[in-house]
């Protein structure tokens, strides 16, 4: 089974540092993290990057990346964590993007 606290657990045993841009999850990943006692030893940063506006102006997504294929694809994911990797200088840079919200997805 599952378990993030057992993920973030080994984090914190092996001293790796960790940031999160998060999208469609807007901020239950950062809360799962620091729900954990001791990790602020190893949390850098949480970025809750729910528009496209913020992912521009916190993670310096190109606006036109966005526009040409929507800011829910593998491409996206992967400028919001190594943007996100630039700024925090983080072992480990996690990015969620995709279709949630109050109505699903």
């Amino acid at each position: 089974m599952f378990s993030y606290k057992k993920i973030i657990q080994t984090l914190l045993n092996k001293n790796i540092s960790v940031s999160i841009a998060e999208s469609f999850t807007g901020g239950q990943l950062i809360k799962a993290f620091t729900d954990i006692p001791g990790i602020s030893k190893i949390f850098h940063m949480g970025l809750i990057t729910y528009s496209n506006k913020s992912k521009n102006l916190l993670l310096n997504i190109p606006i036109l990346t966005i526009k040409k294929n929507g800011a829910v694809n593998k491409e996206i994911a992967i400028l919001m964590s190594n943007n996100l990797s630039k700024i925090s200088k983080s072992d480990l840079c996690i990015a969620t993007t995709g279709i949630a919200g109050p109505s699903g997805g």
